[in-house]
């Protein structure tokens, strides 16, 4: 995990330079909180939809499924962890960008 956790800082500055491109900064606290929970509600979305897709996996493993029906819930467990984590990087842009926006 270190690995990949000492890229995600530049990730995150990645992504606040493409929004603060496309959009300004935060009019108000109360704009920026609320960007910042749309972000994170998306995240739990993306998480909860893995976790869907892991329950169905666990109930065909149980069933002996075969295994392309398997490899489908494995990729679909994947596109949503990776959805997940993009948007908890950009949960992590708008923090930064409320800061900018509130110094």
């Amino acid at each position: 995990m270190n690995a990949i956790k000492s890229k995600l800082p530049g990730l995150v500055e990645e992504e606040l330079a493409a929004a603060n491109n496309t959009y300004p900064l935060f009019y108000s606290a109360h704009e920026g909180r609320s960007v910042i929970q749309e972000e994170l509600e998306e995240a739990t979305d993306e998480l909860h939809k893995a976790w869907f897709s892991f329950c169905q996996l666990w109930a065909n493993v149980k069933a002996d499924a075969e295994n392309h029906i398997l490899f489908d819930r494995v990729d679909n467990i994947r596109t949503h962890a990776i959805n997940a984590a993009a948007e908890l990087i950009q949960v992590a842009a708008m923090c930064d960008k409320f800061k900018q926006s509130f110094k």
